[in-house]
């Protein structure tokens, strides 16, 4: 599908849905085109001293992507069949970028754990886990790392490239890797 492409000074701001009373996430996020670049716009609701609601708005730079390789997991060592493949090494830049723009966006680790009904150790320590000795473990991360995904490209407006993870090992035409 191809891309929109926006009018200069034009954007959009959408409720976020990472948003919970106790932290400090902003209420509404978006996008606009200043200069012909796409910047990232977050605002907050707040209430002024003579009671009228204003939005507080900030401009952000948008995210760029980071494609710099990932430093091998610490721990016990893989060898032979069970050897770090390519795309535990995707999945694990993935993460990375994707828990980077949530971050940038004020969405913390507890904020997904609450939406996705995880523990915060489970988010904290999914990282580790997708590069685990264990095969299941590794499996279990990446199915819980593609439903963070999900949630950032849909709940909050967080663009992830290379989103086409499929834990059982299908490739995007459905056919099973060797």
């Amino acid at each position: 599908m191809a891309e929109r492409t926006r009018k200069e000074g034009w954007g959009y701001m959408i409720h976020n849905s990472f948003k919970r009373p106790t932290n400090r996430a902003p209420d509404l996020k978006g996008d606009i085109v200043v200069n012909g670049v796409s910047r990232q716009l977050i605002g907050w609701w707040r209430v002024s001293a003579k009671g009228r609601k204003y939005l507080n708005i900030q401009l952000k730079p948008a995210l760029v992507a980071d494609d710099t390789p990932t430093p091998p997991a610490e721990g016990r060592i893989r060898t032979g069949w069970n050897a770090p493949t390519e795309e535990e090494a995707r999945r694990v830049r993935q993460y990375d970028r994707v828990m980077a723009a949530l971050l940038a966006k004020h969405i913390t680790q507890q904020d997904i754990a609450d939406e996705l009904g995880q523990s915060v150790a489970t988010i904290s320590h999914l990282r580790s886990a997708l590069t685990h000795y264990s095969w299941s473990r590794r499996q279990a991360a990446a199915r819980l790392l593609e439903h963070i995904i999900q949630q950032a490209n849909y709940g909050c407006g967080v663009p992830v490239q290379d989103n086409a993870l499929d834990p059982d090992g299908l490739d995007p035409d459905g056919e099973i890797e060797t």
